[in-house]
């Protein structure tokens, strides 16, 4: 929420055609192995500012359900523990640095949802057009298909 407060009155210094500032996820779509049609995302945010980054987006199709509350919070069951899984799978958090150098931004995670994405230098190449931002992704190892990620700057 705090950042939420801070976004309001920065977001519109950011420069025209600059990456810097804050982002709203628009879509998602990736072909291949593992595809994806996110037209009508949940929320989603990114925000670039001087060399660094921070991103949190919902994923999914639908709004998230929240798991049951734990009838034994120091000891849950299994069914606790795949409920939870469950409501927090397509929560995605990363922040770390960020270069852009002409259309290729190279992000570098320095804490991530994923562990097995800190210190992972993730490329896209990407077009901005307006409040238009557009980042294009080569598939991880062991996948298939390009990523194409839209976001629109918020003012």
């Amino acid at each position: 929420m705090a950042a939420a407060v801070w976004l309001a009155p920065h977001a519109a210094l950011a420069e025209v055609g600059s990456i810097e500032g804050a982002w709203k996820l628009v879509k998602i779509v990736r072909g291949g192995s593992q595809p994806v049609n996110l037209t009508n995302p949940q929320p989603g945010y990114t925000i670039y500012s001087h060399g660094h980054y921070a991103t949190l987006t919902d994923n999914s199709d639908a709004a998230r359900k929240p798991a049951p509350a734990l009838k034994d919070p120091a000891n849950p069951t299994d069914a606790d523990r795949l409920a939870k899984f469950a409501e927090w799978a397509p929560l995605q958090g990363q922040a770390g640095t960020y270069v852009l150098k002409g259309a290729t931004l190279t992000r570098t995670p320095e804490i991530a949802k994923n562990a097995a994405q800190i210190g992972q230098p993730n490329v896209q190449e990407i077009t901005i057009k307006g409040d238009t931002l557009t980042m294009v992704s080569q598939p991880p190892p062991g996948q298939t298909g390009i990523q194409t990620v839209t976001m629109t700057r918020v003012k």
